[in-house]
């Protein structure tokens, strides 16, 4: 059950700046605001957001900072509630007074992800939409970026209402046929009829399962294993792509041991590369935790690049 707080949280990174965004939702967040504010606020609710400047006090009506203030309305806001949003200057003594005020006044801390996860409840986003916020947050390229984009598009939406809505009109028409089989006001819906219309409902959806593949390499990458004998040239391959000395090379067989992994960024799609010992029979005990190593490697990589030496016959 979802139970209605109101909420506080820095919204920039918690270091010095020139300005801080602190962010207040929930259904005290007037009160809690004209309580600590030097300043009236416009007659509660306007119709339109409002940006007004003055002081923050504390209960000795001693200064803290000169703010500004951006005020949303309930509904008319991203969380569906009556946010705040204050504009402070970024020294963090000054930031971690604001919050304390509004906390000592009846604010909460908010959760990791809480202001999403209200206006999920309030009807503001659904949940394809609130992945693709936190995707767009935590998106490690441009291309994962603009994917996290699409989805959180109106447009992308109406893809899914449109086939939500055509399914359930094939439900409902099927139902209507089998309880009032009389009814001339409704289509008869044959099984093959139904069949041919539902195998256009799965086309579209394999289109947008594949969209979801891509935004997930996209966003999460893929692990890729280079295996091979030992001295075929892994640790080389490894060095080459990421230009630079990472990995020990040697003419003696055997000198990568454990695994050494590697961030790589292939065209907006990150990659973890795997550099692995040779697999081989050894009765060194030391190789022989590296070859097992490998194969647990094998396991978890989505791609295998497996290297032979071409100079042998």
């Amino acid at each position: 059950m979802f139970t209605k707080r109101t909420i506080v949280a820095l919204a920039t990174a918690p270091i010095t700046q020139n300005i801080a965004l602190i962010r207040v939702s929930g259904p005290q967040t007037y009160s809690i605001i004209t309580r600590i504010f030097d300043r009236s606020l416009p007659e509660y609710p306007p119709k339109n957001s409002q940006l007004i400047f003055g002081k923050i006090i504390n209960p000795q009506k001693e200064i803290i900072d000169e703010v500004l203030l951006l005020c949303f309305y309930k509904p008319h806001s991203f969380t569906g509630e009556d946010v705040v949003e204050i504009s402070c200057h970024g020294n963090l003594f000054i930031v971690n007074q604001i919050l304390q005020l509004i906390l000592e006044n009846g604010a909460e801390l908010a959760q990791a992800g809480e202001f999403t996860k209200q206006a999920f409840f309030n009807g503001k986003l659904n949940l394809v939409q609130a992945q693709a916020i936190n995707d767009l947050i935590r998106a490690p390229s441009l291309p994962a970026a603009k994917l996290a984009l699409h989805n959180l598009s109106p447009e992308t939406q109406k893809e899914l209402e449109i086939i939500e809505n055509e399914l359930l009109e094939i439900i409902a028409t099927i139902k209507v046929n089998i309880d009032y089989p009389e009814y001339d006001g409704v289509e008869y819906l044959t099984g093959k009829a139904a069949l041919s219309r539902l195998d256009r409902l799965l086309l579209k959806l394999e289109v947008i399962k594949k969209s979801g593949r891509e935004s997930r390499v996209y966003q999460e990458g893929l692990k890729i294993a280079i295996v091979g004998k030992p001295n075929v040239g892994k640790s080389t391959l490894l060095n080459a792509l990421l230009q630079e000395e990472k990995a020990i090379v040697s003419p003696i067989a055997g000198t990568t041991r454990d695994i050494v992994e590697a961030r790589y960024n292939l065209q907006g799609i990150p990659l973890t590369l795997l550099d692995t010992a040779g697999i081989h029979e050894t009765q060194d005990i030391i190789e022989k935790i590296g070859v097992e190593r490998s194969l647990q490697a094998l396991d978890k990589a989505e791609i295998i690049f497996f290297l032979v030496d071409n100079s042998c016959p």
